[in-house]
């Protein structure tokens, strides 16, 4: 078979994974045989994304050992909180990531691109701050939770441009 074994599937890639305007090309072969970087904007943010999603983890993995519960919360509050923090943070942050990537990809304005990212993880940062046991409608929460919806908003906007 001619360019390896994988020829068959960078064609394949290139020439049938293609969705109007946005050219989802998943994999782009380049004469020197190098995978070329399809995204610079994104994964600045993934990354990020990711090293607070980490902090999270910890955070209920520590609360969990403290409180000896592998599942659950018990009757423990604080650990209740913790985890409604990281699950919060797992329901928004995927979708808000591929949408990020899909404006990128579909040739949004990197400044927005960037605003969109930027805003995202300023949102994802106050969550926690807002997130009270007593209080539902604290002002940070609510800031965090608009901004993530914003955030996506954006991203959105940029990939029908």
């Amino acid at each position: 078979m001619q360019g390896g074994p994988f020829q068959f599937f960078f064609n394949f890639f290139e020439n049938v994974c293609r969705f109007g305007r946005l050219s989802f090309v998943l994999l782009v072969e380049t004469n020197k045989k190098e995978i070329k970087m399809l995204f610079q904007i994104t994964p600045l943010y993934a990354a990020f994304l990711a090293v607070i999603f980490l902090v999270y983890t910890m955070r209920v993995i520590k609360a969990r050992s403290a409180a000896g519960l592998s599942i659950l919360h018990g009757d423990d509050m604080e650990l209740a909180l913790k985890v409604r923090i990281h699950a919060n943070f797992a329901d928004f942050v995927p979708i808000a990531l591929i949408v990020l990537m899909l404006a990128e990809m579909s040739g949004g304005n990197g400044i927005a691109v960037h605003v969109a990212g930027a805003l995202l993880i300023a949102s994802r940062i106050l969550i926690p701050f807002g997130m009270d046991l007593v209080k539902f409608a604290h002002p940070l929460r609510i800031i965090g939770k608009l901004g993530t919806h914003i955030s996506i908003g954006i991203s959105v906007v940029l990939i029908g441009l």
